[in-house]
């Protein structure tokens, strides 16, 4: 919401609900926190007395089927690698070094989603370290993908983190480094704080950091599993009916 907008609702006496979907309040949020009727936010501590609810989600993530668990680690543990719709070039450099060095007796499945602009470069890398991965510039539906992993590296935007939380998956996430007020990385740690992520500062992102930690789970089903229940501990999943419900509360 533009500040002259909050602003003008204030002065017709019309209740003003600001919400905050990162852990670091946004300028335009923090100017409205003032005046505002009501305060919500996705992530404890981002703005003061102000409703933590999460983050509204799309009901497709929401009606997700639970994963099946690998038992004793009869199946390859599955990676899914999320750059966003403009990619990770940190992140797509590593993969395929992160692939070709696997030596683990459980084979590792990576479904890696490149940015458009990205794809035949990341395709590319991955022949030429002749290993094979499912490369995709895009992915329609997010929420198939979240029941098909194990684990996912990623960044660390609020939808992203939210949406971790509420499938319940253990995660690796990278925050962007140049983020406003680095939110990202404090999105990362509303997971990391409970035991549900991990979180990698991008500097740290190398092959032999990412094999360390996924070698944590390639015979230890319980840990992953761990991992995930902590997650989804911290997860709100009714987010959009608490939101719309304290707007209605306002208006009545």
């Amino acid at each position: 919401m533009p500040a002259h907008s909050g602003v003008a609702a204030k002065l017709l006496r019309i209740p003003l609900v600001i919400h905050e979907q990162n852990a670091v309040a946004g300028t335009t949020n923090k100017l409205l926190s003032k005046v505002a009727t009501l305060k919500l936010q996705a992530f404890d501590g981002a703005l003061p007395n102000a409703l933590s609810v999460g983050n509204p989600i799309r009901n497709d993530m929401l009606q997700q089927q639970v994963r099946v668990a690998r038992e004793n680690a009869a199946r390859p543990l599955r990676l899914l690698v999320v750059g966003g719709s403009l990619g990770a070039k940190a992140i797509n450099d590593v993969m395929p070094q992160v692939l070709a060095n696997w030596s683990f007796s459980q084979r590792l499945d990576v479904w890696h989603q490149t940015g458009v602009r990205n794809f035949d470069e990341v395709k590319a890398l991955y022949q030429n370290a002749n290993v094979e991965a499912r490369v995709e510039p895009y992915l329609d539906n997010m929420d198939q993908a979240y029941y098909w992993a194990d684990i996912v590296l990623c960044r660390a935007g609020a939808m992203t983190v939210s949406e971790l939380a509420v499938a319940g998956l253990p995660s690796i996430l990278i925050p962007y480094p140049f983020a406003i007020d680095d939110h990202q990385t404090e999105n990362a740690r509303y997971l990391e704080k409970v035991g549900g992520a991990y979180l990698l500062p991008q500097p740290q992102l190398t092959c032999e950091k990412i094999l360390s930690l996924l070698s944590e789970f390639v015979e230890n089903e319980e840990a992953l599993i761990k991992m995930g229940e902590q997650a989804k501990a911290v997860a709100h999943p009714n987010a959009t009916q608490d939101v719309v419900a304290h707007c209605l509360r306002l208006i009545k």
